[in-house]
């Protein structure tokens, strides 16, 4: 006789997998429905009031060539093409596309929008997101940003004070009027203009890796964690802290600084500044005063 084949009773679909199913469908024709009506929503119109609210709040000069929707999973994006910002030197920092979307955060719970975005620019990209509320702030990353530009836009000087390419992590948040947050940074390639910062130094300081961390805090305060320069003329190791620079008054200046000169035909122009070096061409000191008139200490 044959194997006797079991025959199980049929699956048959419980209610809660029907709700469920028909809950999916509700919630998926709400998105579709949402997101058409995003698209069809007439974006250009916000082009010219944008511009003039971004003008009236910062001394930057706005350009958008056009704003467009665009359907990404798991939420609609707004576009914006074509943007310069022209700051008041005249320097431009061109964007070719910026994305802005809903970011999934509880802080929509409590009433604070928050938005990703994603830039892209031949002079450096971004992503993160955006904060509002009573708090305003930003979370990303940079890579590949122009430090000159960057060095523009945070430091009050007629010509750039550094150069070369820079990654960045940063979580700020604006309070009171003040950028509070932490940020870390490695920049590579390029060059530290020191003269432009009140240093007497005859030209520009070349650099292979230029890293560090800080704290921004209230009232202007600057707390360096690290800073790391690696270079042909000199290595430096050092922390401290900043007061004010370049807003309030001459500023305060706070840092150790640990010192390897690898050139030695710079050991005259070092050494008039105070700075005593071993015959490695080793020092550590301290540094104090105001940007545009440090004062350098030796230590032990």
């Amino acid at each position: 006789m044959g194997a006797q084949r079991s025959i199980g009773p049929a699956v048959r679909p419980t209610r809660r997998h029907t709700a469920l199913r028909w809950l999916a469908l509700a919630l998926l024709g709400l998105f579709l429905t949402l997101s058409f009506v995003f698209i069809l929503l007439p974006w250009e119109r916000l082009r010219a009031p944008l511009v003039a609210q971004l003008e009236a709040a910062t001394d930057l000069t706005v350009r958008i060539d056009r704003i467009e929707p665009t359907l990404l999973l798991p939420a609609p994006a707004l576009g914006f093409y074509g943007t310069q910002l022209t700051l008041p030197d005249g320097s431009l920092f061109e964007i070719e596309e910026l994305q802005l979307r809903p970011a999934f955060s509880l802080r929509w719970l409590q009433g604070t929008p928050a938005l990703r975005f994603r830039l892209r620019s031949h002079q450096g990209d971004g992503d993160g997101t955006f904060f509002g509320g009573a708090t305003p702030g930003a979370r990303g990353r940079l890579s590949n940003l122009d430090l000159a530009l960057f060095a523009q836009l945070w430091l009050p000087m007629d010509e750039p004070a550094a150069e070369g390419r820079l990654d960045a992590e940063f979580d700020l948040a604006l309070r009171d009027g003040d950028w509070i947050g932490e940020a870390a940074w490695d920049a590579r390639d390029g060059q530290l203009d020191l003269e432009s910062l009140g240093f007497t130094l005859p030209y520009p300081i070349p650099y292979d890796l230029f890293s560090g961390a800080l704290v921004l805090k209230p009232e202007g305060e600057i707390e360096l964690l690290e800073l790391v320069l690696d270079g042909g003329l000199f290595d430096a190791r050092g922390a401290g802290s900043i007061l004010a620079l370049g807003g309030r008054g001459p500023g305060k200046i706070d840092i150790l600084l640990a010192l390897l000169l690898r050139e030695k035909s710079l050991r005259p122009l070092v050494e008039q500044f105070g700075i005593e070096l071993d015959a490695e061409g080793r020092t550590k000191v301290a540094i104090s005063g105001s940007p545009r008139a440090p004062r350098f200490t030796p230590l032990p």
